[in-house]
């Protein structure tokens, strides 16, 4: 979506923003502003990202929202320790990451809610 808006004249961008109640639209604004700000490889690797999701069948793309919508209520203090286990976790093979779920370091280092996301997200967005 970020790109589509990207892509908008000014003028076309601001009428389709203008139909957003105010709350969503000051949140769309924050996150073009943030993406924006994101330098070139940054912008391709959420893209890659993003074209991955969108390949994934409607069951899994919903199962994956659902999963964010979980890691969203976690407290503040533990998302960027999950967010960067779980980009780690992803560029791992499926053999990789069992050895890590099985290690003592992951089982004290993330409560069994942590484990369990970070085990369910890596194995529907990571490499095969």
């Amino acid at each position: 979506m970020l790109e589509r808006l990207n892509r908008m004249s000014p003028q076309q961008r601001e009428r389709m923003l203008s139909k957003l109640p105010p709350e969503r639209k000051a949140a769309v604004e924050e996150r073009l502003d943030r993406y924006n700000d994101l330098p070139p490889e940054a912008k391709k690797r959420l893209k890659d990202e993003y074209d991955q999701f969108q390949q994934l069948p409607a069951e899994k793309q919903e199962a994956v929202r659902n999963m964010f919508r979980e890691f969203s209520q976690f407290p503040e203090e533990r998302r960027p320790e999950v967010r960067r286990e779980l980009n780690h976790l992803r560029r791992l093979s499926a053999d990789e990451r069992q050895e890590r779920f099985s290690s003592e370091e992951f089982r004290h280092k993330f409560s069994p809610a942590d484990q369990k996301l970070l085990e369910n997200l890596s194995g529907v967005l990571g490499q095969p």
